[in-house]
């Protein structure tokens, strides 16, 4: 896969902390934007996120790769004038203040478009910049709780659970670039602007298909739309399982010799299938728990039915699939050691020593930035420190 950088001499201004802001940044990085990182003095509190190794956390690591830390403290004048002078020079401005904070900071859409009409500005939110939760805080969790996913996440028994991982953020950061780039390929006509980005409609966007299942079929919307579907427990294990389709139906009957016990003309349709999962899944359940996960593989493989042994994140970094098709590079940090760094989508693989690989220390390029605030150039001086030692590690 060849390795364009179409992206290369687009400057972004990233001001924001987190995962949703950051990630709409480091996308840009990867397409070979110059991405310089604005944290406040004590550092994005990202960094600070579960365990951390010297100033990075995992997650650090992952959303912040590829950009360059300048430290400021935008609540000091000098801090502000030069955001203001960097924001002067980019294409691309991004900020996750709650509405009105980054105004007060003198580094709202109206300052900087006055010195900078041509700018992209990104604001990414809980609630958006209008309505009457716009003043409200909102995370991950909180917005899951919001839009309904808690709810759809929820056993036969007991309350909903929350996603494990942040993909209301990480959702959020794709659809802030995907506005950004847009918005920038549309700039030579229509000039700079003004995206308003929040966690909230991104999930609408992204869980549209569920609404409109709410509405039309209201208490009877289903969580999952085959049956049967889910998790089941094996002799040794867990497995994973779900047929797509009617004709599936019976090769999965088959395969687990349940054709006399299952076989009436009254489950063959999903519809039926549906309104009856609680007469099916205890014996799914119980047949299940007979024979080893391995047996059912083989089984259900020959029957090519879906399925897969559910597995941990160790696992499937271990995989020899995921090895020969590249989907991890392994870098390597000071302070932090060797990590795994996914692909993203359409890019190509990269050289362990890319520094795109590499997140920043907490105000390690503020050398770099010139006096005034003029944005630098990346160059030879730009190199980590350590990359030859890195080099070598690997």
């Amino acid at each position: 896969m060849p390795r364009h950088k179409a992206l290369e001499g687009i400057k972004v201004l990233d001001l924001s902390q987190g995962v949703a802001g950051p990630h709409c940044g480091l996308i840009f990085a990867e397409h070979g934007a110059d991405v310089i990182k604005v944290e406040p003095p004590a550092g994005d509190w990202l960094r600070r996120l579960g365990r951390s190794h010297d100033d990075l956390s995992a997650h650090f690591l992952a959303f912040n790769r590829g950009k360059r830390s300048l430290s400021l403290d935008l609540r000091d004048d000098a801090g502000r004038e030069a955001a203001l002078a960097l924001a002067a020079q980019a294409d691309i401005l991004i900020e996750n203040n709650r509405p009105g904070v980054s105004d007060r900071l003198g580094l709202g859409y109206a300052q900087v478009s006055a010195v900078n009409p041509g700018i992209i500005y990104v604001s990414v939110t809980g609630f958006s910049q209008t309505g009457p939760y716009r003043d409200l805080p909102g995370t991950d969790g909180v917005i899951q709780a919001y839009t309904g996913i808690i709810d759809a996440n929820r056993p036969p028994e007991g309350p909903g659970h929350k996603l494990s991982y942040v993909a209301v953020d990480f959702t959020a950061g794709l659809y802030a670039y995907q506005a950004a780039i847009t918005a920038l390929y549309a700039r030579p006509v229509h000039g700079g602007t003004h995206l308003d980005i929040s966690l909230t409609g991104s999930i609408a966007a992204l869980m549209s298909a569920k609404y409109i299942e709410a509405v039309l079929d209201g208490e009877a919307a289903r969580r999952d739309m085959s049956c049967p579907c889910g998790t089941f427990e094996t002799k040794d294990g867990l497995l994973y399982m779900v047929v797509m389709s009617d004709a599936q139906w019976p090769k999965l009957l088959a395969a687990m010799d349940l054709t006399e016990v299952l076989g009436d003309p009254r489950y063959a349709a999903l519809p039926d299938r549906h309104r009856q999962s609680d007469v099916i899944d205890p014996i799914l359940k119980a047949r299940f728990a007979e024979i080893s996960t391995a047996e059912w593989c083989e089984r259900l493989s020959a029957a090519d039915l879906l399925h897969y042994p559910v597995r941990t994140y160790l696992d499937f970094l271990d995989d020899e699939h995921v090895r020969q098709t590249n989907m991890f590079t392994w870098a390597s940090q000071d302070g932090v050691g060797r990590f795994p760094v996914a692909h993203l989508p359409g890019t190509p693989p990269r050289e362990a020593h890319d520094s795109l690989l590499r997140a920043p220390h907490l105000n390690e390029h503020a050398a770099l930035v010139m006096p005034g605030g003029a944005w630098p150039r990346p160059g030879p001086s730009d190199q980590p420190k350590d990359i030859e030692r890195q080099r070598e590690a690997i």
